[in-house]
């Protein structure tokens, strides 16, 4: 019974901490919507190929923040992209402390990606840390 209750308890933390990953056909992965100040809203890896862009939709107030990640490939015209939400259906972050990301490679899932966010479930705020995984050798990207 006990063990029921922690693994109930971990259950609603696991499912808010995974984050949405889409095809970037959405509305809000627009160049328009490229956070100010510009040069701020670019990290750039493996030799400048994989670009990291934080995208400011200003609206919702707790969900406005997406990042988007773009890299290379031979077949496709501008490469593959993927936007990064918070929750199905569009809901950003409600903030991200794009400044702080810091990034690795890992031979088994590719180059990581750390990004402290905020996630929202009005009215609560909460900090985490949101990790973005590609692999390009599959082009699988994955984020929690």
């Amino acid at each position: 019974m006990i063990r029921a209750l922690a693994l109930a308890a971990l259950l609603p933390a696991t499912a808010q901490a995974q984050a949405v990953v889409t095809a970037c056909d959405v509305e809000w992965a627009s160049a328009a919507n490229v956070a100010d100040p510009v040069e701020s809203s670019f990290a750039y890896f493996a030799n400048g190929e994989v670009r990291l862009l934080l995208l400011d939709t200003i609206e919702p107030a707790l969900g406005y923040n997406h990042i988007l990640l773009q890299w290379p490939d031979d077949t496709l015209p501008g490469g593959r992209c993927r936007v990064i939400s918070a929750v199905e259906g569009g809901g950003g972050f409600a903030g991200v402390d794009f400044a702080a990301l810091s990034a690795r490679y890992d031979p088994l899932v590719g180059l990581v990606i750390e990004v402290p966010v905020n996630t929202a479930d009005a009215p609560e705020v909460t900090p985490r840390i949101l990790t973005i995984s590609l692999d390009r050798l599959t082009d699988r990207v994955s984020a929690e």
